[in-house]
């Protein structure tokens, strides 16, 4: 909580539960491009230069290839051929879509990323930003789970790891 919001001059906010705020979306989308997506380049997709010591194989080509035929449901040629307009595509959708179709492109991108790099960690600061952002929701073993305070977290994960 805030200083300006444990003083009361700021309204402290209900959880959110049927909707995502702008200032959620931007933490999480900071997050993705920050940790998965920053050392791309501009170039045609497939053929693509990325920095040497980032990811093999064209990061963006992978997920859109995924992201357009499976999650989405549309036809690959539907992709735009460079990679800024994949981007952009990508982000109209994360910062526009509905609410819960914002979760469930959450939990394609950690099913996705949690299974190319066996790595929990963009499920952990995904939850940092739900928490500090007031978001009635939590990733437990990759699924967005509605929570009403702390303790159920944990009881949560606790059943789930058994």
């Amino acid at each position: 909580m805030k200083f300006s919001q444990r003083q009361g001059l700021i309204p402290v906010r209900e959880l959110l539960r049927d909707r995502v705020s702008d200032e959620l979306r931007a933490e999480i989308w900071n997050t993705l491009r920050a940790t998965y997506w920053s050392a791309l380049k501009p170039g045609r997709i497939g053929l693509m230069v990325v920095e040497e010591d980032f990811i093999e194989h064209h990061e963006i080509t992978k997920l859109s290839n995924v992201l357009w035929k499976k999650h989405w449901k549309r036809s690959i040629d539907s992709r735009p051929s460079y990679a800024e307009p994949v981007f952009e595509e990508i982000k109209r959708y994360f910062f526009n879509c509905e609410w819960f179709r914002f979760y469930d492109l959450l939990e394609f991108l950690i099913a996705y990323y949690e299974a190319r790099f066996n790595d929990s960690e963009l499920s952990y600061w995904i939850n940092e930003h739900l928490k500090n952002e007031g978001s009635a929701y939590r990733i437990i073993h990759g699924v967005v789970s509605e929570v009403t305070n702390e303790e159920e977290i944990s009881l949560l994960e606790e059943t789930l790891a058994k």
